[in-house]
């Protein structure tokens, strides 16, 4: 005897849990943070950052589910961004921290210098992923609003800890985030505050220029047309499978052999035929007649909804006691989420039920399913618009330029593009489908596609702005294109590749949960965050950044006096340091002046001058 629980009381039964992926999401990033600071200290910061983040972001999505209704997937995905972002916030103010002590800051001038220019950029990357993920709401459906409600609440949190938590972390941890002394910083125990400056500056300057990441983007920007080229067509490539793919509703078929849902689903297809565990039923708003002339109207309707194809059987129709409704169940020969039953509900509504003499309807879960994504897909050319022109004047208003926020948004797509067809592959296809645990290929949720441009499309400003910014600084510096390519490169390539190995492995963590939806966003996420930080920062933006030189930078003058300014970026270290003391264990307790003493960098209109 075999008893299985299916529909509502089989999805409540199936226990689900994120401890273990957060766990292994965590352990993965340590390791990663301690290769790249060489801390357990300055590993540690963004990694208790985003713990507390996390869960300080979870409970107010707690306090605020006694008002709103949120999905019971939406903690998860709210969990699985809130790690990724907020460990790459503690990376970056943590490596900006340490470069400024390397060059004789002091300890909490650093901190405060840190979170004023690095943090400008974690505004700026925060603000763009809390409003494009809540451009959900432009899907029209509450569920797939909450969605973003519930993962720009955590991203919101985590910035606000990033900017506040993270350098108080920095203060405290004095000059243990500095890890192991190196021979430069031992020679500067033996200078003096500027002479340390000068070293330590001298010594940063010509790592940035001459290693390997800048030889790298020497070698991109020396050769730009044959990088962008090949950069695109590999990004094509990898978006083809997009053209394929089918939008529509996961059904229980899909979950886990282990879940009672799933087992139930079994039982009734092996028994009744696939189709039952879908059915469709057709409402009839009854015309004011003999109850003959109904019953020859519904007798009519059965025989045409039965000879339809793709109908395995139709029940006699059910009218109430009034005579003015009836209600005929269709069971379809396939299952609820194959495109020939989504064909089917659109044959029933366009061409067999009567549109004259009597309203009919086609319900039911599998009709819901229909019609719930194609709401969404009517809705999502309209949100991409959306998330695309603000992300374009947020960018504006960073780097004051309309090439640059142009460039950012068409590279956006195209990664996005790229993570589609991989999605597509992997779940449609079945390519590689057993590596990740899922046991057959399943429609894309109509949701996913709107989830993942939303989150990825404001997860890729963390790089942009952060790399762009330093690229930008050299400009200011040298006005040598294929230079300033090089140092931004040099200056941000480690700590983005970290950063985005991080955020792949947080992301891949969550692909051991059993739920296919959830396994589909890791995927996706994980994939285009990789895409976008090989193909799209190591190769294509530099390549295009050499080809455009001062044009990059430009923008109306017309927008000049229209759009803010703001400073992503303050003036390096050593311009700094001549106004601050070393911190020195003599001179450890000693007051720091505020980072507001130091002379501000170039802003961006100065290259639009020369």
């Amino acid at each position: 005897l075999q008893v299985a629980y299916g529909a509502g009381a089989g999805e409540i039964g199936q226990k689900t849990s994120d401890t273990k992926s957060e766990v292994i999401g965590l352990a993965c990033a340590l390791v990663l943070l301690l290769a790249m600071f060489g801390s357990l200290v300055a590993a540690a910061i963004p990694l208790v950052s985003a713990i507390f983040s996390v869960v300080s972001g979870l409970a107010l999505l707690g306090l605020l589910a006694r008002l709103i209704t949120f999905p019971t997937t939406a903690p998860t995905i709210a969990t699985l961004l809130g790690l990724g972002v907020a460990v790459d916030y503690g990376l970056f103010l943590v490596a900006r921290h340490r470069e400024q002590l390397d060059a004789g800051m002091g300890v909490v001038a650093s901190a405060r210098r840190a979170a004023g220019t690095s943090g400008a950029a974690i505004v700026v990357a925060g603000t763009t992923v809390s409003v494009s993920v809540l451009g959900l709401y432009i899907s029209g459906v509450g569920f797939v609003g909450s969605l973003g409600l519930a993962a720009a609440i955590v991203v919101v949190v985590t910035m606000i800890s990033a900017l506040t938590l993270v350098p108080g972390f920095m203060g405290l941890a004095r000059e243990t985030v500095r890890g192991l002394p190196s021979r430069v910083r031992a020679r500067k125990q033996r200078l003096s505050a500027q002479e340390q400056a000068a070293a330590t500056a001298a010594a940063t300057q010509k790592h940035h220029e001459h290693s390997a990441f800048a030889r790298w983007g020497r070698m991109v920007s020396g050769r730009p047309w044959p990088w962008a080229v090949a950069s695109v067509a590999a990004l094509i490539v990898l978006a083809i499978p997009l053209f394929s793919i089918t939008l529509g509703q996961p059904d229980n078929g899909t979950n886990p052999t282990s879940d009672s849902s799933r087992r139930a689903y079994d039982l009734i297809s092996q028994g009744f035929g696939v189709g039952v565990n879908g059915p469709l039923s057709v409402v009839v708003k009854l015309p004011n007649q003999s109850s003959s002339a109904n019953s020859s109207l519904l007798s009519t309707m059965q025989s045409d909804i039965a000879k339809t194809a793709g109908v395995a059987s139709v029940t006699p129709a059910s009218v109430n006691s009034a005579g003015t409704t009836a209600v005929l169940n269709v069971i379809p020969t396939t299952r609820p989420q194959a495109q020939q039953t989504t064909a089917l509900v659109n044959t029933l509504r366009d061409t067999v039920l009567p549109k004259e003499h009597a309203t009919s309807y086609v319900t039911g879960t599998t009709a819901g399913a229909v019609d719930f994504t194609r709401q969404i897909t009517s809705r999502l050319a309209w949100l991409i618009l959306a998330v695309v022109l603000i992300s374009f004047l947020l960018l504006t208003v960073a780097f004051r330029s309309v090439v640059i926020a142009t460039k950012a948004a068409i590279l956006n797509i195209l990664s996005i593009g790229a993570a589609y067809g991989v999605i597509v592959a992997i779940f449609e296809w079945g390519w590689g489908k057993s590596l990740i645990g899922l046991q057959s290929t399943l429609p894309i949720p109509a949701y996913v596609p709107m989830l993942v441009f939303c989150i990825v499309f404001g997860l890729s400003m963390d790089y942009e702005v952060f790399l762009l910014s330093r690229v930008h600084e050299a400009w200011l510096d040298s006005r040598d294109a294929h230079r300033s390519v090089a140092i931004g490169i040099g200056a941000t390539a480690r700590v983005i590749t970290t950063a985005a190995a991080i955020m792949i492995v947080v992301f891949t963590s969550f692909v051991i949960n059993p739920d296919p939806t959830v396994k589909m966003l890791a995927i996706g996420m994980a994939f285009a965050v990789l895409i976008d930080a090989s193909l799209v920062r190591m190769c294509l933006v530099p390549a295009i950044m050499s080809l455009l030189g001062a044009r990059a930078w430009w923008m109306p003058r017309w927008m000049e006096p229209v759009i803010p300014h703001m400073q992503l970026e303050g003036a390096p270290a050593t311009e700094a340091v001549a106004h601050e003391p070393a911190l020195t264990s003599a001179s450890s307790h000693s007051a720091e002046p505020s980072a507001g003493q130091s002379r501000p960098g170039p802003g961006p209109d100065d290259a639009r001058r020369t």
